[in-house]
């Protein structure tokens, strides 16, 4: 392919991502004003001449290009040379050029290109940072579209794609990444495509994290954590009112670090917060600066743990390594449990399907998400009713126990969607089988689990994303007009009530019209799929599946409450409860507070210190003024009153302390935290 030919392929989306619509807008005028001419050409190179400046197009691509004006990176020179080469009939590409460039397939060209020299190419670090990203994506859509000689491959959580070009090579990519991760990006996105079209892909054994359970924090991973510290500061410094795309982007790098340096636990609390921050940036209507607070004290901690623990701790603290999916020779034998469509605060989307693997006695899980809307096809019916998940379509799937067979599986037990992998069903769950399951998974007693949810609610791990409740019977739903939710009684074998909700939203009418629909037949569900939520100071328990038995045939099959589309409009009957809701919130009638959002002690004392402190990080301010210092006082005296001597010294320390007081101020939020987990209410009642 002549340097021509090459250039020409370049059009202006792929400019665009170069540089950017600005600097391509000026490089036309120089055209247009005749400011462009070629000096010179030969089959390796073309040279000219730029408003001035003397620009070389190599035949390597755009990236290798260079230009004599003191801009480091893209500039207008080198546009202007391109534009004024498309633009120029006498330098156009010859006809066989033309043929040649769009007769090659662009995924073909980066397919045959040497993994190992790649990865020996980009250098250790990039190639370790990009084997994290290439792990992440197993279970996200890495969107790939051919456009001529071109080859767009749009990445996860970025808006802009990268470009590759036929026969332009590694080097050749072009893309709007940040640039101290642009290598590994590029690494990871051949890497992806390679796996997707079953191409042999070898990873340096350096790639993989080490499994550092048992040993101390490395010179790599303190001088990560430091640098978290500072980030942190910076931000709150900076005010989380005035946040940018560029500080939600820069989280998320230090959570692939996080992630590269074998600390999973700091980079899930990472990727959460720039979540948060990049909502923030984008002033989402449900922007919450407290529940991102919340979030940078709890990292704040957990860096400072991390600094301060013993190797035993430390194995605590690092959580699992990172999942590295590997096919299982050994199938495996599942029971389906329930499904759930969810949307994330930042757009993204998708579906996740719960089993128990019979002979490990694990719960497992597979997902398939998609971090923006750009996939239409990507909806709730289509990935019921239509997505190949291990041959089979999930409405199909879901409906009784299957053999998996060519399973990969990942570390912390997350199932990937892959193509090899294929179930064959078995025989449907019936009474004898679903004892055997009861007795191995899930909670059968409700005091069990009140104390279970009390206990994972103060901890470092946390709660967990869904829980199976086991019941005997359930009352009647009924609307609480207070709360806005639609409440479902159900109960255990000793008579313990567990009150799920459903709060009224777009994303949970079809949950609440479904669930409506289902009680009214009165079946006899035997256990339900929960996810538990937390509301303010209390902790809401959403069903989003049933296991149903059959009276006929006495199977027991899971009913997805998000899926399974109700038959008729249940909006259209009379008295339901979406006309009450929606007839509720159009009269807007005066609430009335009800026992169950009586603040607690925590609340009342951490209420207006938390709205001081928010105040301080939402406008960067770096002293108090002397109201919010009148604040502190009081909130002081009532904790001496209380007998809480750890929020009284904080207080103290955060009062006195010298500039700055951003570290002081996340240790005081994380308190704060600490106590209002503590006294976090739980919708369980239990016998007397």
């Amino acid at each position: 392919m002549s340097w021509q030919s090459i250039y020409h392929s370049y059009d202006e989306d792929a400019l665009c991502v170069f540089a950017n619509p600005g600097l391509l807008r000026r490089a036309r005028k120089d055209v247009e004003s005749d400011k462009v001419s070629l000096d010179q050409e030969s089959p390796e190179q073309g040279q000219f001449t730029s408003d001035g400046q003397q620009v070389c197009l190599p035949t390597t691509g755009i990236q290798q290009a260079t230009c004599s004006c003191p801009a480091t990176s893209a500039c207008k020179h080198i546009l202007a040379a391109i534009l004024w080469l498309h633009s120029n009939n006498s330098s156009a590409p010859t006809e066989d050029n033309t043929a040649d460039t769009t007769s090659i397939d662009p995924l073909a060209d980066l397919l045959s290109l040497n993994s190992a020299q790649l990865c020996k190419n980009v250098g250790i670090s990039n190639v370790r940072t990009a084997y994290q990203f290439f792990q992440a994506w197993q279970e996200q859509q890495v969107l790939v579209t051919v456009a001529g000689s071109q080859l767009k491959i749009t990445l996860p959580e970025f808006d802009e794609p990268i470009i590759y070009l036929a026969q332009g090579g590694f080097s050749g990519i072009i893309s709007d990444l940040p640039s101290k991760q642009k290598h590994a990006l590029h690494l990871a996105a051949v890497a992806y495509l390679f796996a997707q079209n079953q191409q042999e892909w070898q990873w340096p054994e350096t790639a993989i994290p080490e499994d550092k359970q048992n040993q101390p924090l490395t010179s790599d991973e303190l001088a990560l954590v430091n640098h978290i510290e500072l980030h942190l500061n910076e931000l709150l410094a900076q005010g989380l009112s005035h946040v940018s795309q560029s500080s939600a982007r820069q989280l998320h790098m230090l959570n692939m670090s996080a992630r590269a340096e074998g600390l999973p636990r700091l980079a899930a609390l990472l990727r959460n917060l720039s979540q948060h921050v990049q909502q923030l940036a984008n002033r989402h209507f449900a922007t919450d600066e407290r529940e991102t607070l919340f979030l940078m004290a709890r990292i704040a901690a957990h860096l400072q743990s991390l600094k301060q623990a013993d190797v035993d701790t430390l194995s605590l603290l690092r959580k699992r390594s990172r999942r590295s999916y590997q096919t299982q020779d050994q199938a495996l034998n599942l029971t389906p449990l329930g499904a759930s469509w969810w949307s994330s605060k930042t757009g993204a989307h998708g579906a996740t399907f719960h089993f128990w693997d019979n002979d490990n006695l694990e719960w497992l899980e597979c997902t398939n998400a998609r971090t923006n809307n750009m996939d239409s096809s990507f909806t709730r019916l289509n990935v019921w009713e239509s997505l190949a998940l291990w041959q089979q379509t999930p409405d199909r799937l879901i409906m009784q126990p299957f053999t998996l067979e060519k399973p990969r599986l990942s570390e912390d037990n997350k199932l990937a969607f892959n193509a090899d992998s294929r179930a064959i069903a078995k025989e449907p769950l019936n009474s004898t089988s679903y004892e055997q399951l009861k007795n191995q998974l899930g909670f059968t007693n409700f005091s069990q689990l009140k104390q279970y949810v009390n206990q994972q609610n103060s901890s470092e791990e946390g709660m967990p994303f869904t829980l199976l409740l086991h019941i005997t019977s359930y009352e009647e739903a009924y609307l609480d007009e207070v709360e806005q939710c639609i409440v479902w009684p159900v109960k255990d074998p000793q008579g313990n009530t567990a009150f799920l909700r459903l709060f009224w939203d777009e994303h949970s009418q079809l949950r609440i019209e479904k669930l409506e629909q289902v009680l009214k037949k009165q079946p006899k569900v035997r256990a339900v799929l929960i996810s538990p939520n937390q509301q303010d100071q209390h902790l809401e328990f959403s069903p989003f599946s049933l296991l149903i038995e059959d009276e006929k045939t006495g199977h027991i099959k899971p009913l997805c409450l998000d899926f399974e589309l109700p038959k008729r409009f249940i909006s259209r009957l009379k008295g339901n409860f979406v006309n009450r809701i929606i007839e509720y919130v159009k009269h807007k009638k005066r609430l009335v507070q009800s026992s169950y959002s009586q603040p607690s002690i925590s609340q009342r004392i951490t209420r207006p210190l938390l709205d001081c402190l928010e105040a301080q990080a939402c406008t960067g301010r770096k002293v108090f003024t002397q109201e919010q210092k009148d604040t502190l006082t009081q909130c002081k005296e009532d904790a001496e009153q209380l007998g809480l001597t750890t929020l009284v010294n904080s207080l103290e320390q955060l009062y006195n302390q010298q500039r700055p007081i951003l570290p002081q101020l996340l240790r005081t939020v994380y308190l704060c935290y600490v106590m209002q987990q503590m006294q976090c209410s739980v919708p369980i009642a239990l016998a007397e």
